[in-house]
C-alpha cells in the first residue's frame, strides 16, 4: 500500500510541476499573440512618397461579411528576367506558359489605408477606363478604385469600386470629373480617338440588354435626337476635363498620357510605362499573365455601323476638340509627359 500511495504521490507531483511550468508559457502566449490577417491602419504611416518600403504585404478586403487574408505577391528582381524574355513567353500559347504564371494574376488586393499614393485615372466616358483598370490591377496586384461606386462593376470583380477614393487604398481612382485635386497626387490621362469614344459612350447610355458596360445601341438610335444631344455632351465634358488636367497636372511631372491606341498596339511597353509611372515594382510573371489575359469581361463587342453617324459639321466639331485638347496640355507641359506613337 505505501508503495501504490508513493506511486500516486509521484505522479500528482509530476502533473503539478508541468502545470506550473507550461501553464504560464501559454497564457504569455496568448496574451501576446495576434492574428496575421488584422491590421491595424492606425498604425499605417501616411503617404508621404511613392517609395515601395511603406507598402505592406497584408491587407483585407471586404468580400460578404468575411476578411480575405492575402500576401502580396514576391517580385522577382529585374535582372532575372528580360523583355525578350517576357516577349517570347507571351507570345507563346497558353498550354506554353507554366500554369502558375497564368494564375498569379488573379489574386488582387486592397492595401492599408494611407499605403499609396493617390492616382487619378481620368478619361472621357467611352475611352476604355475600365478596361485598363483590369489591365492594372493584374499588372500590379493591387485594385483599382473609383468615385462612382458602380455597383455593376463591384459584382463584376472589381472590389476597389466601393473603397473611399482618397484614402490610398487602391493604385489608381477612375474619374471622368476631376474632383477634389489637391487630394490627387498624380494623375493618368487615358486618351481614346473622339469619334470611339463618343460612339461608346452612345452604346453604353443607350444601350439595350448585356450588361451596361458593354451593351449596344440600337442603329435607329443614330438618326434620333439622341445622337447629335450626346455628341455636344460628350464634347463639353472633353474640355472640362482638358481644362482641370491643364490646370492641376500639365505643368509639372504629375501627369502621363496613355493613348487606347497604343494599348491596343503595344500593351507590353505601355503596361511597363503606367507601372513606373505608380512607381511600383513590376513583377515580370504578372506582366506576362497579363499579356496572356488582355481582354477582362467588360468588353463590348464592336459591330461596325453600315453607316458614319458624324455629318461633316459634326466631324469638323471632334476633330477640332481633340486636337485642340492634346496640343492645349502639351502647351502647359513643362516637362515630357509622354512619348506616344500617337504624336
Amino acid at each position: 500500500m505505501m508503495q501504490r500511495g508513493n506511486i500516486v504521490l509521484c505522479e500528482n507531483s509530476l502533473f503539478y510541476f508541468i502545470t506550473l511550468v507550461t501553464l504560464p508559457t501559454v497564457m504569455v502566449y496568448f496574451a501576446t499573440w495576434e492574428p496575421t490577417f488584422i491590421i491595424n491602419t492606425a498604425e499605417q504611416p501616411s503617404y508621404r512618397s511613392h517609395n515601395t518600403d511603406k507598402l505592406t504585404s497584408f491587407s483585407q478586403i471586404p468580400i460578404g461579411s468575411k476578411l480575405l487574408h492575402q500576401v502580396a505577391p514576391t517580385v522577382r528582381g529585374s535582372s532575372q528576367v528580360t523583355d525578350t524574355e517576357i516577349l517570347n513567353v507571351s507570345k507563346q500559347s497558353g498550354n506554353d506558359v507554366p500554369k502558375a504564371i497564368l494564375n498569379i494574376c488573379q489574386n488582387v488586393t486592397l492595401m492599408p489605408h494611407g499605403s499609396l499614393a493617390v492616382v487619378a485615372l481620368a478619361s472621357l466616358p467611352g475611352s476604355g477606363n475600365t478596361w485598363l483598370r483590369y489591365l492594372i490591377e493584374r499588372v500590379t496586384g493591387i485594385y483599382t478604385g473609383s468615385i462612382y461606386n458602380d455597383r455593376t462593376l463591384t459584382v463584376g470583380g472589381f472590389l476597389g469600386e466601393t473603397v473611399p477614393a482618397y484614402t490610398g487604398r487602391t493604385v489608381a481612382v477612375k474619374m471622368h470629373v476631376i474632383r477634389e485635386p489637391k487630394k490627387i497626387n498624380k494623375t493618368i490621362l487615358l486618351i481614346r480617338d473622339l469619334f470611339e469614344a463618343i460612339k461608346a459612350e452612345f452604346n453604353r447610355y443607350h444601350g439595350k440588354n448585356g450588361k451596361l458596360h458593354t451593351r449596344i445601341a440600337p442603329i435607329a438610335l443614330y438618326k434620333s435626337e439622341a445622337w447629335p444631344k450626346l455628341i455636344d455632351k460628350q464634347l463639353n465634358k472633353w474640355q472640362k476635363l482638358i481644362d482641370d488636367i491643364t490646370a492641376n497636372f500639365a505643368n509639372n511631372d504629375r501627369l502621363l498620357i496613355v493613348y487606347f491606341q497604343d494599348l491596343k498596339s503595344d500593351l507590353r511597353t505601355e503596361l511597363k510605362r503606367i507601372v513606373e509611372f505608380l512607381e511600383l515594382p513590376l513583377n515580370e510573371d504578372r506582366l506576362i499573365c497579363t499579356l496572356k489575359n488582355q481582354q477582362g469581361q467588360f468588353h463590348r463587342h464592336h459591330k461596325a455601323l453600315p453607316f458614319n453617324p458624324f455629318n461633316a459639321a459634326q466631324q469638323k466639331l471632334v476633330e477640332a476638340a481633340m486636337t485642340n485638347g492634346i496640343k492645349k496640355i502639351k502647351r502647359n507641359s513643362q516637362t515630357i509627359i509622354t512619348e506616344s506613337r500617337q504624336e
